[in-house]
């Protein structure tokens, strides 16, 4: 399987119940010390317990008009998806290719 994201947004929107996190995206110690680098505390601010909280629509924070506002330093989380063409059905991704 081959992705390219195709910026639909279905990734990170209504995920509650769908990632195996408390409601919220994991945050690796690579992200934060990259973020730190970055001085990115608009991304570090909103970082609890290791994990971005999601929204109460259940989309992730960053997300606007179906794109990713910190795409460029998206968490690794973010980063491995999708995992398998299973995984991309299972979020209605349009960016895998057979």
């Amino acid at each position: 399987m081959q992705f390219k994201c195709k910026k639909c947004g279905n990734c990170c929107g209504d995920l509650f119940g769908t990632i195996p996190y408390e409601r919220g995206i994991l945050v690796y110690k690579e992200d934060l010390l990259r973020w730190k680098q970055e001085s990115r505390e608009d991304i570090l601010s909103k970082v609890i317990d290791n994990k971005i909280n999601l929204l109460e629509d259940k989309n992730c924070q960053f997300l606007k008009n179906n794109l990713c506002m910190i795409y460029l330093t998206r968490p690794l989380f973010c980063r491995r998806f999708p995992k398998s063409e299973d995984h991309a059905k299972a979020y209605n991704c349009i960016g895998y290719i057979k």
